[in-house]
C-alpha cells in the first residue's frame, strides 16, 4: 500500500435496516426508505494505531494529524493532500503521543510531546508552512515542583484561550498547567498545596475543559472531576523559584456516594441548565459495573473541596455498561450524550442520552463496542463509529426514546469499494473520536487489522448530504469543536 494514498469520492453505499456487520440494531426502528448516504471523500494512510485520538480541523477544512510515537505533525489540505510534514520538537528527539489543537483560522497548530526520562516539549507551528513559531523544552520542572518530573503526555489536547494555553499531565500525581501563548513558557502550575509542592492526585486522564463561568475542568483518573479557577491560574497569586507560579486547585467532584470511582476517562463538559452553569461528566462506578452520568452546579465550586452529594443536580446510572476512551457531548436538546461499550457478549453498546433533569431521553443500542466519542451535527443527528469499523448517523426520536437510523456504512467496505484496500479479509476498527468540521465534513481515524494484528491506519474524510455544520450546542463534540479549543461555546 502506498503511504500517501488519497482519493476523492462521491459514491454512496447502499444500506439496509441492519448494521453494517449484519446485526440487528438493539432498539433502532426500521430506517426510512430513502436514507442519506455516507460518502467517502478521501482516505490518507498514516500507518500508526489510532487509540483514543482524533484529528484537529480548522475553519478552512485543513486536517492536522499527530502520529503516535513519531514526534511529528502532518497537515492535510481539505482534499487530503499533504501540505507539510514537520517534527514537533527542535533540537531534540522527543516523540511521545498527543492530540493536536489548532487556532480555528488555521494560523497556528499546537502539540505536546515528550517522555519521562527526556522531558517534555510544547510546540507552536505556523499553520501555513509548518515552521516553528516557538518550541519550549521543559525537563524536571515541567509538571511539578522539583524531583522526578513523572512526565506523561496522556493523549490530551491543549485548550486554546486568547492569551494562554492550558494542558494536562497524565501522571499518577499529575498536574494541569497554563502557558504563555506567545512563548510557551509556563505561567502557572495547578497544584494542591499552598506551597506548590503537591500535584493533582489522579493526574489528568481527560481534559482540560474551559467553562464559560471561568473554571478549568479535567478528569482525574480514579478520583473524580477536578476543578480550578481559571482567572487565578492565568494571574497567579504567588511565585515559587523552583516550581514557577502556581495556583491551588479547589478539589474533586466525586460520585454521589462519596467513593472514588474505578476510572474516569471522560472529558467533563459544561452547559447551562435553567439559567445556571452545570458541569456534567461520566465515570465508571467504584464497583466497576456501571457507568454513572452526573451533573453539578458550578456555583457550588467556590471554596469547597471533595464534594459528595450535597451539590448534586442529578445522577443517572447506566447499568452494565462502561466507557473505554469514550466521551460525553451536548446535543441539540441540551441533552448529555455518552457512547457505551458493552461489557459482555449479552450486553449492548451504542449511545445513550439524558435530558436536563437527568432522565433518559433516548438511546440506540447495538451489539458493538463504541469506544470513541460521538459528535452532533446541525440537525441534532448523532454521529459515532464502532470497534467493528462501522459508522452510524442516527436521529433522536423523543417520542419513542430511541433513534432512527439515517445512514450507516462499513468504513472498510468503502475503502475496498474504491480500491484503496484490495484485501477484503482485512477488518476495520475505530477507537477515534468523530470530528465534524465547520463545513459539516466528517473525520475519523480508522485502524485496519489483519486478524488480530494491526496492519495500518487511515484518516478518513466522509460526507453526508444532510450534515452541513456542527450542532450549535455548548459542547457538540469531544474537545468542544473540531479545532480542539476545549472552550465551552
Amino acid at each position: 500500500m502506498k503511504k500517501n494514498l488519497f482519493i476523492l469520492m462521491a459514491g454512496a453505499l447502499a444500506l439496509c435496516a441492519c448494521d453494517p456487520s449484519g446485526k440487528e440494531p438493539g432498539n433502532g426502528p426500521t430506517p426510512p426508505p430513502a436514507e442519506p448516504a455516507v460518502n467517502l471523500e478521501w482516505a490518507y494512510e498514516v500507518g500508526y494505531k489510532f487509540a483514543g485520538q482524533s484529528v484537529a480541523v480548522d475553519q478552512l477544512g485543513n486536517v492536522y494529524v499527530q502520529p503516535l510515537e513519531q514526534g511529528k505533525l502532518i497537515k492535510l489540505d481539505k482534499s487530503g493532500v499533504v501540505a507539510w510534514d514537520k517534527a514537533i520538537s527542535t533540537g531534540t528527539s522527543l516523540k511521545g503521543s498527543g492530540i493536536p489543537s489548532c487556532e480555528p483560522d488555521g494560523s497556528v497548530v499546537y502539540a505536546l510531546t515528550g517522555y519521562q526520562e527526556a522531558g517534555a516539549g510544547l510546540a507552536a507551528l505556523n499553520g501555513a508552512d509548518g515552521s516553528h513559531k516557538w518550541f519550549a523544552l521543559h525537563t524536571e520542572q515541567f509538571w511539578g515542583n522539583g524531583g522526578t518530573p513523572n512526565i506523561k503526555v496522556n493523549r490530551t489536547p491543549i485548550a486554546i484561550l486568547d492569551n494562554a494555553l492550558v494542558a494536562g499531565n497524565g501522571g499518577t500525581t499529575g498536574a494541569v498547567l497554563a502557558f504563555n501563548k506567545a512563548t510557551g513558557e509556563r505561567i502557572s502550575y495547578v497544584c494542591k498545596n499552598d506551597d506548590g509542592t503537591g500535584g493533582v492526585a489522579g493526574g489528568c486522564s481527560a481534559g482540560p475543559a474551559i467553562t464559560k463561568d471561568g473554571y478549568i475542568l479535567w478528569a482525574a483518573s480514579y478520583v473524580g472531576v477536578a476543578f480550578a479557577d481559571l482567572a487565578e491560574a492565568l494571574d497567579p497569586r504567588q511565585d515559587n523559584d523552583n516550581c514557577g507560579k502556581y495556583v491551588q486547585y479547589s478539589g474533586f467532584i466525586k460520585p454521589q456516594d462519596g467513593k472514588n470511582p474505578s476510572s474516569v476517562n471522560c472529558c467533563p463538559v459544561s452547559t447551562v441548565i435553567n439559567g445556571e452553569e452545570v458541569v456534567i461528566n461520566a465515570i465508571r462506578n467504584n464497583a466497576k459495573t456501571d457507568l454513572v452520568i452526573y451533573a453539578v452546579k458550578s456555583s457550588q465550586f467556590a471554596g469547597k473541596k471533595n464534594h459528595t452529594g450535597d451539590q448534586w443536580l442529578w445522577e443517572y446510572t447506566v447499568t452494565g455498561n462502561n466507557q473505554d476512551q469514550g466521551g460525553l457531548v451536548i446535543g441539540k436538546h441540551n441533552e448529555a450524550i455518552v457512547t457505551l461499550k458493552n461489557t459482555s457478549e449479552a450486553s449492548m453498546g451504542g449511545i445513550l442520552a439524558v435530558d436536563e433533569a437527568g432522565q433518559l431521553l433516548y438511546e440506540y443500542r447495538i451489539a458493538e463496542h463504541v469506544s470513541g466519542a460521538p459528535a452532533v451535527d446541525n440537525n441534532g443527528d448523532i454521529h459515532f463509529a464502532t470497534e467493528a469499523g462501522n459508522y452510524y448517523i442516527v436521529r433522536p426520536n423523543l417520542t419513542t426514546k430511541s433513534c432512527d437510523v439515517l445512514a450507516s456504512a462499513s468504513l472498510t467496505a468503502l475503502l475496498v469499494e474504491k480500491g484503496i484496500i484490495t484485501d477484503e479479509a482485512l477488518a476495520g476498527s475505530v477507537w477515534s473520536d468523530v470530528m465534524i468540521g465547520y463545513d459539516g465534513a466528517l473525520h475519523v481515524g480508522l485502524n485496519i487489522n489483519n486478524g488480530t494484528e494491526f496492519a495500518t491506519s487511515y484518516v478518513v474524510k466522509l460526507s453526508n448530504p444532510t450534515t452541513t455544520a456542527p450542532c450549535a450546542s455548548a459542547w457538540p463534540m469531544k474537545y468542544a469543536d473540531a479545532s480542539h479549543t476545549c472552550v465551552q461555546k
